[in-house]
């Protein structure tokens, strides 16, 4: 685990915080158990907001019971207090981008999503340290009992993230929304005297092929001269992400904080290394299996 690896860490943290129940029937020779609960409809998953005040006070206690003794409970609880907490801001989190992606035009939900993302990426820094505090602490078996003990003997390596670093993952999501705002712009071309937008393009393209070609290049271009910066300077903002967490290039820290067990190295001999097979025979036998299966 080296520092930076947040979406290594994240992905291990949302699995504790959202397979208990799984992780509970696994431990009884089954990962899935019956459970009655009410009907949820995309309706009833709407964002909320977040109020960080509960989960921001249960880190403090956290850290300050620590240096008592006979906590083993009240460490307990508010770990426990962290991780439903924390819960919910992912939720919330995830609720914001959904209605963002809907529009992402709408200036309010954008604004949501940046707050909350920062503010998730800041308290799972926060929570990561405290946690990894509690397992170098005399608590520290009720510490990695409460999280996971492969969640607890990883945190105990945890380096918590600069000023710097948070402040690029800022930069990073602004970038990614203006991205999305100029990809998802309203923009028209003029072709031969005809304006035409994606959408005219798409639903009554052209029939004659030189002018089809010329309308698609030309919205093509538009297109790139509306991101084409912006997504330059995502790549400049990614790659010092990258070199601050000890990596040479973004894809090497996105292989290792996937967790891959193999590096764009490796992916590169096995696409250019590889002998030349022929596998059209194996995959028309293949494809009859599939179909005639059922």
């Amino acid at each position: 685990w080296k520092k930076g690896l947040a979406i290594g860490l994240l992905l291990l943290f949302c699995f504790q915080l959202g397979c208990a129940p799984a992780l509970a029937a696994q431990q009884a020779n089954s990962w899935y158990s019956y459970s009655k609960h009410q009907a949820v409809t995309a309706a009833d998953l709407t964002y909320r907001g977040f109020d960080a005040t509960d989960l921001e006070q249960a880190l403090t206690d956290l850290a300050d019971a620590y240096d008592k003794k006979g906590q083993n409970k009240r460490i307990a609880r508010l770990i426990q207090t962290v991780l439903e907490e924390y819960d919910e801001l992912a939720t919330q989190f995830l609720l914001a981008e959904v209605a963002y992606y809907r529009d992402v035009h709408d200036a309010t939900m954008a604004a949501e999503v940046e707050t909350l993302s920062m503010l998730q990426l800041e308290l799972r820094n926060k929570a990561y340290a405290v946690f990894a505090a509690g397992m170098q602490s005399s608590y520290a078996e009720v510490v990695a009992r409460e999280i996971g003990y492969d969640y607890g003997a990883a945190l105990q390596a945890y380096e918590a993230m600069t000023e710097k670093e948070l402040t690029l993952q800022l930069q990073e999501q602004q970038l990614i929304q203006a991205y999305d705002t100029a990809y998802n712009s309203n923009y028209t071309v003029e072709v031969d005297g005809v304006t035409w937008t994606e959408a005219s393009f798409a639903a009554n393209p052209p029939e004659d092929e030189e002018q089809y070609e010329a309308v698609g290049l030309a919205l093509a271009q538009k297109l790139n001269a509306l991101t084409g910066e912006i997504f330059t300077q995502l790549v400049q903002v990614r790659t010092q992400i990258a070199k601050e967490a000890g990596y040479e290039t973004y894809a090497d820290y996105c292989y290792a904080a996937y967790g891959r067990d193999y590096t764009p190295t490796d992916s590169k001999k096995a696409v250019s290394g590889g002998q030349t097979v022929n596998c059209a025979p194996l995959y028309q036998q293949m494809a009859e299996q599939a179909q005639e299966g059922d």
